[in-house]
């Protein structure tokens, strides 16, 4: 089934992490992500831990999670490994967002559910070209999402389900460390947080900060 299949896709895309290509000097970047897929987060933080930590790693919360389920999935409490029953990593050159985004397929045209990392990346770039990486890539002016229609989650009949995240709900993921992707009547889709995966707070818990060291 659907597992099964997961687990043979994260195996490959495991040993491809590992490979020796992406670690060469001339191989640049500057944002690692492995969209939909949490099992990845040791592997990238590997990789930019063998870079001299030159990137920032976008992690996406799972497909399935209702917002309640999204906090528990973050704090890591009922998984043993990274993956979608939990995410027990923590790393001050990460940083996760729920939840997932409803865009459009540009060859089809028709609407599909993408990992919340599809709007991340997109609002990353439009903050670096509109300002700096020291810049929090969040809020009203730089964190608006220009390249999906909805927000919510996948239910357990492959449904997307429309979610409206009340303040309670992003207060308590920003609370543990999971940037909420809002939506609001007049402004539209807003990620609403930029706190990175660090472990205790500090300066370097926040991903401008962060990213301007690694700048």
């Amino acid at each position: 089934g659907r597992a099964a299949q997961r687990k043979v896709v994260v195996a490959a895309m495991q040993a491809s992490a590992s490979g020796s290509e992406l670690r060469e000097e001339t191989v640049q970047f500057r944002l690692i992500a492995a969209p939909g897929y949490p099992e990845m987060f040791d592997e990238m933080v590997t990789l930019n831990s063998d870079r001299n930590e030159t990137a920032f790693v976008i992690v996406d919360s799972p497909f399935r999670a209702t917002p309640t389920e999204a906090v528990t999935w973050v704090q890591g409490t009922n998984a043993v490994e990274n993956g979608e029953d939990g995410l027990v990593g923590k790393n001050t050159y990460a940083a996760a967002y729920y939840p997932s985004v409803l865009t459009t397929d540009p060859v089809s045209g028709n609407s599909v559910v993408a990992p919340a990392s599809h709007a991340v990346l997109y609002s990353y770039a439009y903050n670096d070209n509109v300002s700096f990486q020291w810049f929090a890539p969040a809020g009203l002016t730089r964190g608006v999402v220009q390249n999906a229609s909805n927000v919510g989650y996948v239910n357990s009949e492959g449904e997307f389900v429309p979610v409206s995240l009340t303040q309670g709900s992003r207060d308590a993921m920003y609370e543990n460390k999971l940037n909420p992707i809002a939506r609001f009547p007049a402004e539209g889709i807003i990620i609403f947080g930029q706190k990175t995966l660090a472990a205790g707070a500090s300066a370097l818990d926040r991903v401008n900060v962060r990213r301007l060291l690694v700048e």
